[in-house]
């Protein structure tokens, strides 16, 4: 794996670039040229926190919505447990799937469905959202 400075490798997800790469006519391990071979290099871009938001006041159900550039979710619940669903249905006291009192649950937000709704009206909802730094930043 390249290393994210390397020159190969810009500050976007993946990036293109020739590469010199030694070569032997004849096998046996001199090297009599270079040739050029076009790679494709992945960079570990960290990710960041991009925001948090706590809901706690329940009138059916609830669907957080993640900021800009957010691609992953931690949500933890707190004080009772709750159903959500990401099929565009929405979660009821018995349909969706639980997540209970202090139970973290980590979330691809590939899809923007989420929903949730309290089986228990006391529970708190915890969503911490991560995700990339945009170009703009240093």
């Amino acid at each position: 794996m390249l290393s994210p400075r390397s020159p190969f490798v810009t500050r976007k997800q993946g990036a293109r670039a020739l590469m010199p790469v030694p070569i032997s006519s004849d096998e046996d391990n001199m090297v009599d040229g270079l040739a050029y071979a076009e790679v494709f290099a992945m960079a570990e871009t960290p990710r960041v926190p991009l925001g948090y938001v706590r809901h706690d006041t329940w009138d059916g159900v609830w669907r957080p919505v993640p900021p800009d550039g957010a691609t992953s979710a931690l949500v933890r619940v707190e004080g009772g447990t709750v159903r959500w669903r990401d099929d565009s249905v929405e979660p009821t006291d018995t349909q969706g799937m639980p997540l209970y009192d202090g139970e973290p649950m980590t979330y691809d937000l590939t899809t923007q469905t989420l929903w949730f709704h309290a089986v228990e009206p006391g529970a708190i909802l915890h969503v911490a959202f991560y995700g990339y730094p945009s170009e703009d930043e240093g």
